[in-house]
Parts: C-alpha cells; structure tokens; sequence
C-alpha cells in the first residue's frame, strides 16, 4: 500500500499499471472527473463511512450564520480542500473501490 499526495498521483497510477485499484471518496470523484474517466476504470465497491462537518458559533459570532451558509454554498470546493488539507483523520462520507481493467 502506498499514499499518494494527489488525485493525479493515483489517476496515472492506476492508468500506468502501478496498482491495481485505489480508494477515494465522492470528493475526489466528483472534483476530479476528468481524472477518474478513464474507460478501464470501475468503481467494484461503495463504502458507505459516516461524517459530517460544521462550524461552532457562540456569542456575537451567531449574526454571522447566514455568510457561513452563502459562502460555503458559494465555494463548495474551496471549502472541502481547507477541510482536507487541516484534517489528521479520515472524514468522508462515501468511499469507492476504484480498479484498473
């Protein structure tokens, strides 16, 4: 097993035939189509991992509620990168077996 620093590290590979299938989440899937639509690929399992994220107002910080969902609705991407980028632990939602054919 190997941990690659980026979707295109895994894409090429799966592509090149250095291994054989990898495990990412709908976020990466999603985010990333162009690297993962490669015809001999297939998804051969979905894990189903529970998680959530959110953001703890108190005080006067609460009036700020409404620009918290704007913005993340806004910048849905930009949002999950910082997430992973400042996470130690595995939090996603869905995790897909992807192989190479």
């Amino acid at each position: 097993m190997r941990n690659y620093q980026t979707y295109e590290e895994i894409s090429e590979a799966l592509r090149n035939g250095e291994v054989r299938g990898a495990l990412v989440d709908l976020y990466a899937l999603s985010s990333h189509k162009h690297l993962f639509d490669d015809p001999r690929f297939r998804i051969v399992r979905v894990y189903d991992y529970k998680a959530s994220y959110g953001v703890v107002l108190a005080g006067h910080s609460m009036k700020l509620e409404k620009c918290f969902k704007e913005y993340t609705k806004a910048n849905t991407e930009k949002v999950f990168r910082r997430i992973e980028q400042n996470s130690n632990s595995l939090q996603v939602r869905t995790l897909f077996l992807i192989r190479s054919l």
